[in-house]
């Protein structure tokens, strides 16, 4: 027969043994510094518009990016808006 445990022993257990805590790894890629404190838009285009566009931004030496920008910061205008898209 095996021996059973005293009353003692129940109602004292041992402290649990503390777990080894791994760091945590980070949340998530970093942002390019670039893009610190801003936020993403998407705009859905057709095939068309979209060669228009990047077309521009070639003859130009620009980037489909700054026409963008630049399309902002003309309805921001129209609109009486004091603000330009091209800050930050």
């Amino acid at each position: 027969m095996t021996k059973r445990p005293s009353l003692k022993a129940i109602a004292n257990p041992p402290p649990p043994v503390p777990l080894a805590v791994a760091p945590s790894p980070p949340a998530g890629p970093r942002p390019q510094p670039s893009r610190v404190g801003k936020k993403v838009v998407s705009v859905y285009l057709t095939e068309s518009v979209w060669r228009d566009l990047k077309l521009l931004a070639v003859k130009t030496d620009s980037t489909i990016d700054a026409l963008v920008r630049q399309g902002i910061d003309h309805v921001f205008a129209e609109h009486n808006v004091n603000r330009g898209a091209s800050e930050g």
